[in-house]
C-alpha cells in the first residue's frame, strides 16, 4: 500500500505544488488500537485525510474514530476504499459524508453495463445477495484471461498479454478495467 500512497502524493503535488502533508501515519497492518493515529491527525488539523486502510483495518479505525467524533472534527473530509464488504460490515456505523471509492460497484454496473447486470442478476439468484467488488474483479480477471487466451490460441503468458492489448479487446464487466488493469493483475499472480 505504500506504493499507492507515494503515487497519490506525487499526483497531488503535480496538481497543486503548494500542498502540504501535515501527518503521515503508517499503522501496523491488523492494528487494534488507532488512538495515537487519530490523535496525531486531529492535532495537525488537516484540510483532508486520505487513507489506504481498507477492510478490517478501515472498519476498526472508523469505529474508533467515530467514538471520538473524528469525522465531525475534520468536517467529513476523509477518503478511503469503502468496498462492498466493508460497507456491508459497517452498516449504520459507516461514516456518512466521507468520500469513498469502490473498484467495481454493483449498483453502478447494473445501470451502465448489460453484461454486468446479467452477471449480477445471476449471482444474486444463486447467492441471495450482491457480489462484492472483489468477486466482480475476479470474474473479470478470469473471463478476460479466457478471452485473451482464446484470441491468442495459446496459454503462453506473453502471447495472452499481447492478445489482450490489441483488437478485438476483451470485454469487461467493470468499466475501470478498460485499462487492462484486471489482466495485468491476473498475469502477475
Amino acid at each position: 500500500m505504500l506504493g499507492v500512497f507515494k503515487e497519490f502524493k506525487k499526483a497531488l503535488k503535480e496538481t497543486n505544488p503548494s500542498i502540504e502533508f501535515v501527518v503521515e501515519e503508517f499503522p501496523k497492518f491488523g492494528a487494534t488500537d488507532y488512538t495515537s493515529t487519530i490523535n496525531k491527525i486531529l492535532a495537525a488539523k488537516p484540510d483532508y485525510v486520505f487513507t489506504v486502510l481498507f477492510g478490517n483495518d478501515l472498519i476498526t479505525f472508523a469505529k474508533q474514530a467515530t467514538a471520538v467524533d473524528f469525522f465531525k472534527q475534520i468536517n467529513n473530509r476523509f477518503g478511503a476504499l469503502y468496498d462492498f464488504n466493508t460497507l456491508k460490515t459497517m452498516g449504520d456505523q459507516a461514516p456518512v459524508g466521507t468520500d469513498g471509492v469502490q473498484r467495481a460497484p454493483a449498483n453502478y454496473l447494473i445501470k451502465n453495463n448489460p453484461e454486468a447486470a446479467s452477471f449480477i442478476a445471476d449471482y444474486r439468484s444463486k447467492k441471495g445477495g450482491y457480489p462484492s467488488d472483489w468477486t466482480i474483479m475476479s470474474y473479470d480477471c478470469v473471463t478476460t484471461w479466457a478471452q485473451a487466451a482464446n484470441s491468442a490460441k495459446s496459454l503462453n503468458a506473453a502471447e495472452v498479454m499481447r492478445a489482450s492489448l490489441y483488437p478485438p479487446r476483451p470485454k469487461y464487466l467493470n468499466c475501470a478495467a478498460e485499462t487492462n488493469v484486471v489482466l495485468l493483475r491476473c498475469m502477475r499472480q
